[in-house]
């Protein structure tokens, strides 16, 4: 997270929601205006490090933070304990630091999987070649699996996992230039093969995904282009939805009401799928 001047904040909480029980029809609950159920909380013991354009992933009852510009540690948050613990920086198997960004993990046969990374400064990043896996009982320790074809390499992406495949769909080749791209592809890690798939309705960057009632969701983000002097207001509004048994892309109806960038994006329920805004 930003303070007001750019500057990755040191306060970090973390925030829960608290979702009401659904109505005797099984219809959403009735909220009150202006009211939340919003709780701030205070960890038990330690903290996580200050940082930007990470990502953060829940698997067994603890959440895995990650990445960021610059050199940020691996810290790891346990529900049960309210609890903090710094696992210092990724590693990969000679021992040499990975410093990525830009990424949405994606977590397969219980390892936490990185593809689709921004590496380097802005505006100019690049699109990391490696495709990384991490234990999460040790998740400081990277492995290399395979690499992203050269063709296809870029960050800002989204990923999610979908039987046992990862697919990636959107990103940006030129960082924060204007290299937006809808491509669409899907990594098989036990094949380690990596298959092009038809290409989005639309690119973006800086956008989320996931997947519900056998659909894949892609929504928000923004196409950056701070070399034609439009770096982030270019937001998309449009929600695209790749349908897994039929291979193809529509669009729905309704545009998401407030567009935006750098979100957070999450499954609800069985089917429904809920984002919250980040940083515009």
């Amino acid at each position: 997270a930003l303070d007001g001047n750019g500057v990755p904040s040191e306060g970090f909480t973390v925030q829960v929601v608290r979702q009401a029980d659904s109505g005797p029809g099984g219809e959403e609950p009735e909220e009150p205006e202006g009211q939340t159920d919003w709780a701030v909380l205070q960890p038990a013991s330690g903290s996580p490090q200050a940082r930007h354009e990470n990502d953060y992933i829940s698997f067994n009852e603890k959440l895995y933070l990650t990445g960021g510009r610059g050199s940020r540690g691996v810290n790891v948050y346990d529900a049960e304990t309210n609890s903090w613990v710094n696992h210092g920086v990724p590693v990969n198997e000679s021992g040499q630091e990975i410093r990525l960004h830009h990424y949405q993990s994606v977590e397969v046969g219980g390892r936490i999987y990185v593809v689709g990374a921004l590496k380097g400064n802005w505006p100019g990043e690049t699109g990391a070649a490696e495709i990384y896996s991490y234990d999460p009982d040790a998740p400081a320790v990277w492995r290399t699996e395979s690499l992203v074809p050269a063709d296809r390499r870029r960050g800002a992406t989204a990923a999610v996992n979908y039987k046992g495949k990862i697919y990636i769909v959107g990103g940006n080749a030129e960082g924060h230039n204007s290299g937006w791209v809808s491509w669409f592809d899907v990594y098989d890690p036990v094949a380690k093969t990596w298959t092009a798939l038809p290409d989005a309705p639309r690119a973006r960057d800086h956008h989320r995904a996931a997947v519900a009632d056998g659909k894949l969701y892609v929504m928000a983000g923004r196409r950056s282009s701070v070399d034609l002097g439009n770096p982030i207001s270019d937001t998309i509004p449009e929600v695209d939805v790749y349908d897994f048994e039929s291979g193809q892309w529509s669009t729905v109806a309704s545009d998401i009401p407030t567009p935006r960038a750098g979100v957070a994006l999450f499954k609800q329920g069985s089917e429904s799928v809920s984002y919250t805004h980040l940083t515009l």
